[in-house]
């Protein structure tokens, strides 16, 4: 009888097969900027993601509104943070400073420019160059680094830029890399405290767990 894989263990699996898609493409298959960004995006959306299905039964009002995908987000990295003591990842930031300064001060991956743009219609480039808001919050770099890749992530996944489109290449470029170094060490993370109760609490409910038999 085959063993009962973990919440954890299924989500690593499922990671790592779309981190596999874009890193071992076979032959013939377009290894384009748009595509790569998805599937790392899968590849982390796996490990974090909640059953909302779910939830949106359970909850009402205020309290569901809260407890969107950004909020997803959040609580699985600032846990990641807790476990690895900011040892792995306070190392990958300081290897990726220079795309981390970028991402962060791109005025285009951050919803508050866009709300301004709109209500003073901005529609010019010099315009939005002269206003906006490149994200100087508070807060921890890593959160703050995904908060903006998750408003590119929602332009392609909404269908909000062409395929293949001009304007995003430069935030696209890097923040696929990020994406590729930083799901290597969430994987390694979340598989080193598989153990540990917080993480089990965190990711127990399995968003669409696979039939029995079937490999996720």
């Amino acid at each position: 009888m085959t063993q009962k894989r973990s919440s954890i263990e299924i989500r690593c699996f499922r990671a790592e097969s779309w981190m596999n898609k874009v890193e071992n493409p076979k032959d013939g298959e377009d290894k384009d900027l748009d595509a790569m960004f998805i599937f790392y995006w899968i590849a982390f959306n796996a490990l974090y993601g909640q059953p909302g299905y779910l939830r949106h039964r359970k909850q009402i009002g205020e309290e569901k509104e809260r407890m969107g995908e950004e909020v997803d987000i959040e609580n699985f990295l600032k846990l990641l943070i807790l476990l690895d003591h900011e040892v792995k990842i306070q190392a990958t930031l300081n290897a990726c400073t220079e795309q981390i300064k970028i991402i962060l001060g791109d005025k285009y991956l951050n919803d508050r420019s866009w709300v301004t743009w709109n209500q003073e219609q901005h529609k010019t480039l010099s315009e939005r160059k002269s206003s906006g808001f490149p994200d100087r919050r508070p807060g921890l770099q890593l959160i703050k680094l995904f908060r903006q890749i998750y408003v590119l992530r929602k332009q392609l996944f909404h269908g909000c830029s062409s395929n293949k489109g001009s304007k995003n290449r430069k935030a696209l470029t890097h923040s696929v890399e990020i994406l590729k170094i930083f799901l290597t060490v969430f994987i390694q993370i979340v598989r080193a405290n598989a153990n540990d109760e917080h993480l089990k609490a965190l990711l127990k409910d399995l968003p669409y767990p696979p039939t029995r038999g079937g490999t996720g």
